[in-house]
Parts: C-alpha cells; sequence; structure tokens
C-alpha cells in the first residue's frame, strides 16, 4: 500500500515556499492544522488489483529519479521522504525531505487519499478540495540538492471536474533566496476531460531553473475552489534524455 508523508503547515516557511511561485497572485497566510489524517494513509480502494507496468515499464539499466510519493514502481535511484514528525521538529538534525498539503488560515486546501484508478502501481492519489480560494501541494527539501543529471519531469493527470482545468506544475531551487518557476500542464497535453494524461516536461522549460540547487522537485496548485472537485495523480519522477 501507499503511505503519504507529510507535515503541518507551519514548516512550509522553512523552504521558503511561496504560494505566489504558483502564479496565484498571492502569499497567503499558513495556519497549523492537523495533518493527523495524512500520516500513514491506507488504500480506500478495495481489494488490492494487479499492479500496472506504467507507460515506459521500467526496464534494468533506466535511468529514472523516484522522488518517495506519487509512483510504485521501480527505479535507478530513489529520494525517499522524511516521516511527518521529523518534518515538524525545529532546530532539524540532517536535511529533510517532506511532502505538504499548504493552509490558508488554518484550513487545508485538499484532503488526500487514494484509489484503484491509476496509471502505475495498485494506486493513484486523489486530492478532493476543500474549497479554499486557491489550492497547492508538494514535495519540499530543505536543502540544495543537485538535479543536472536529470531532464524531464513525469506526470499523470485526471480531472473532469472545472477547478481542475488549470493545473500549475511549479519547481523552486536557490541556495539563500528560493525562487519558483512554473509551467502549465494544459502546455503539455493535459486536459480536464475525464481521461488520464501523461505529461513529459522538459526541466528546461522550468525557465530559470538552478538544477544544481533545487529545493522543490514537484509542487502542484491551482485556483480552483469548488470543494469536493476531485484531481487524480500518478506516475511522477524524473528522466534523462
Amino acid at each position: 500500500m501507499r503511505s503519504l508523508i507529510s507535515s503541518r503547515a507551519s514548516f512550509v516557511s522553512l523552504a521558503a515556499i511561496s504560494l505566489c511561485g504558483f502564479a496565484l497572485g498571492c502569499r497567503a497566510p499558513l495556519g497549523d492544522p492537523d495533518y493527523s489524517g495524512h500520516v500513514g494513509l491506507v488504500s480506500d480502494a478495495g481489494p488490492e488489483e494487479e499492479p500496472l507496468a506504467g507507460t515506459e515499464p521500467y526496464l534494468l539499466g533506466m535511468e529514472r529519479l523516484s522522488l518517495g510519493i506519487f509512483y510504485e514502481g521501480e527505479s535507478s535511484r530513489r529520494f525517499g521522504l522524511d516521516a511527518e514528525r521529523e518534518c515538524v521538529r525545529e532546530p532539524h538534525a540532517r536535511p529533510l525531505r517532506c511532502y505538504f498539503i499548504f493552509a490558508t488560515d488554518g484550513a487545508l486546501h485538499y484532503d488526500q487519499g487514494t484509489v484503484a484508478d491509476r496509471v502505475e502501481g495498485v494506486l493513484s492519489d486523489r486530492f478532493t478540495l476543500r474549497g479554499t480560494a486557491f489550492w497547492g501541494g508538494g514535495i519540499v527539501w530543505d536543502t540544495p540538492t543537485d538535479l543536472s543529471a536529470w531532464d524531464v519531469l513525469a506526470v499523470a493527470l485526471k480531472s473532469s471536474d472545472p477547478s481542475f482545468a488549470r493545473i500549475t506544475i511549479s519547481m523552486q531551487s536557490g541556495v539563500d533566496a528560493v525562487s519558483a518557476v512554473s509551467v502549465e500542464a494544459t502546455d503539455y497535453g493535459y486536459a480536464a476531460d475525464g481521461e488520464w494524461h501523461v505529461l513529459r516536461i522538459p526541466l528546461a522549460d522550468f525557465e530559470g531553473l538552478d538544477r544544481l540547487n533545487v529545493r522543490a522537485p514537484f509542487l502542484l496548485g491551482g485556483t480552483g475552489n469548488t470543494e469536493g472537485h476531485q484531481l487524480l495523480v500518478d506516475e511522477v519522477y524524473l528522466l534523462q534524455d
């Protein structure tokens, strides 16, 4: 089963995450919500299905980097995620890699669970909006990481809801100052038409990204705000050309 590692939104400031990095126009005050329901998620999809190999089945010798969430398959390299208890502890004894669901005024932007509708593995992750003015979340590293060996970000997305007609995919980089660069999922074939769309995004398209000092390798966000609207996310990893 896939587990979700998450942390309190108050920790987001450590990595200098700006919601403006999603091109959403402003920084929202971050609350301190209870993440207890988001740690160690288990499948709510019923009986476990046979694993799917994905759109590009992994073969020995392939170069593939797993980011520790949204992918269940094999890889040549993997960056795991730290546990929630480590992500909220300050000061930090070591560099951390965490997953966050962002919050506004103490309210999480979405709930996250798992479903059997997927591209690879046995589960995908389902985001369900809570009705906030905008939404965002993703993977945050508090220490710059060299991703210069990697060229392409892979991600699979599925929704039929208008709130997800536009999805912004962002990465962040920097040493002393952290900045975000973004692309639009629709520019890579995504549409909110109820079908899976497998995106392959060249990292070169994240103009201004310092691949030697990446601080957030995968962030999703948007301006959708209808409570109950859903998005499925699966098959996220980095590739070499």
